[in-house]
């Protein structure tokens, strides 16, 4: 949920509605091969962009120091 951006990198479904969950799968396999691509490039890109080893360890590293420092 954190990490998918509904028609960008993936698709969301309601939590706990296996139904709303098997409706996303189909509408995934019934991509084309080409927007199923463009799907994850883009998960890729977030990935990269926001879990990147450098920026969690900033991010914790920050953090602590903000704890140290109170």
């Amino acid at each position: 949920r954190d990490v998918v951006i509904n028609q960008f990198n993936g698709l969301l479904c309601n939590p706990r509605n296996s139904s709303d969950l098997a409706k996303k799968m189909e509408e995934l396999y019934l991509l084309s091969e080409e927007d199923r691509s463009t799907l994850g490039k883009n998960g890729r890109d977030i990935v990269i962009n926001k879990f990147n080893i450098d920026i969690v360890i900033d991010k914790y590293l920050k953090l602590l120091n903000s704890i140290k420092l109170r």
